[in-house]
């Protein structure tokens, strides 16, 4: 029987919602959300309708919030937990993921195989080009890799763990993207360009001029933006990527950029799972940037430690950003609903590249020397600094710099 009404604001939303106890707060209670109001854009209500069971109002408000903004291709279940699309773990078992890390010193790729929560087998050790920077995987069985020395894109094959072969592209390559699932975009720093490839043709189609110095790109979700973090221009580029669902890459264009300030040198971003904000890690700053995508404009910054960030990534569908940092030996855990910093995560040293599984809740960053640092979040509240995330080590080759992850390619067999 739902009898005790508890009214919370929550960074713009307002949540009424039923206990089954006595009183609000009460060790297993169940809640009801009768009312939900919000100044933000959301999703369809119908995904906060069902009963919550947890310890606090605040706990469960904050879970309904999160619901109501994420995305429409998340899907939900009766627990409250969002998961990813790729599979159901409590039907098929864990699915099987490949973990990249670019080893920049060592001028090559180390490609482990993730088969649990700490279940890893390293499959491959492929050479690339000198230099080797970000890296993308998953598509079509292939993998990608920009060479930051060569001017090149190493192609990489999935299934035997070798490469394919390299495509031609600008100076300095280092962040990549993937728009319309067959154009790959290459950030090139030295150049000052972003070169639009296209993967079946394994050509470079067009170089885009942006600002100085671009490194990391990021595309939206719908695909119809490109998000390109400019070292040196101190700023953040957004691309027009619409003319490549009409065959057109000639038309993509710089339409806009985000002023950070002057000093200010940005080097990573994220964006949220909703498309709505993105968060811009800048080095050797006590802050990180905060963007409004919507508005277009700067929302705030969130004070982290001196030295700055390197990377981001976010967790718990986009309530709370990871940020590497570099000087800092750790990882900042940084609320995206109050805009505040919660806790520091002590990693090891130089943390730079960042991913995160979000079906096991594991954060996975690159040490130097020579590691991978593999975090156990699931259970862990990220809110506070109570508790502590287990931890592992996986070694790699020599300068890690960028990692990522993607579901197992299905010709992939798992080594037993």
């Amino acid at each position: 029987m739902f009898r005790c009404l508890s009214v919370l604001g929550l960074a713009g939303h307002c949540v009424l919602l039923e206990s089954s106890a006595g009183w609000a707060g009460a060790v297993g209670s169940v809640y009801r959300i009768v009312k939900f109001r919000s100044r933000w854009p959301v999703q369809s209500f119908k995904a906060i309708k069902e009963p919550f069971q947890g310890d606090s109002a605040y706990g469960v408000a904050r879970r309904a919030v999160c619901l109501a903004r994420a995305p429409a291709h998340r899907r939900f279940a009766s627990d409250g937990v969002l998961r990813k699309n790729r599979a159901a773990p409590e039907v098929g078992g864990p699915v099987p993921v490949l973990l990249c890390s670019t080893d920049t010193a060592a001028g090559q790729v180390s490609l482990v195989l993730k088969h649990g929560a700490s279940a890893y087998r390293h499959w491959a050790a492929v050479r690339t080009a000198n230099g080797p920077r970000g890296a993308l995987l998953g598509v079509d069985q292939r993998g990608f890799v920009a060479n930051g020395s060569t001017n090149t894109v190493s192609e990489l094959d999935l299934v035997s763990g070798s490469e394919w072969g390299r495509i031609g592209v600008g100076w300095g390559p280092r962040g990549l993207g993937l728009a319309e699932g067959r154009f790959l975009l290459v950030a090139n720093s030295g150049s000052d360009t972003v070169s639009v490839v296209d993967l079946t043709l394994r050509t470079e189609l067009v170089a885009v001029p942006v600002g100085r110095d671009p490194r990391q790109i990021t595309v939206s979700g719908d695909g119809a933006d490109a998000y390109v973090v400019l070292w040196g221009a101190g700023c953040v580029s957004r691309l027009d990527l619409t003319p490549l669902r009409a065959g057109h890459p000639e038309l993509v264009r710089e339409v806009d950029r985000f002023s950070l300030g002057t000093g200010v040198h940005p080097c990573g971003m994220a964006v949220t799972p909703g498309g709505r904000r993105a968060v811009v890690a800048c080095r050797s700053l006590g802050w990180v940037a905060v963007l409004d995508l919507i508005e277009e404009r700067v929302l705030c910054r969130i004070e982290v430690p001196e030295g700055g960030g390197r990377s981001v990534a976010f967790i718990e569908d986009g309530e709370y950003a990871l940020v590497t940092l570099e000087h800092a030996r750790a990882v900042a855990v940084l609320d995206m609903l109050e805009m505040t910093l919660t806790r520091c995560i002590p990693v090891g040293p130089s943390p730079t590249g960042i991913a995160v599984d979000e079906e096991d809740g594991t954060l996975y960053c690159t040490l130097a020397p020579r590691s991978v640092a593999v975090v156990h979040l699931a259970g862990v509240d990220l809110s506070n600094e109570d508790g502590a995330p287990q931890y592992e080590y996986l070694t790699v080759g020599a300068g890690p710099s960028s990692v990522c992850l993607a579901p197992l390619p299905p010709s992939i067999p798992w080594p037993v």
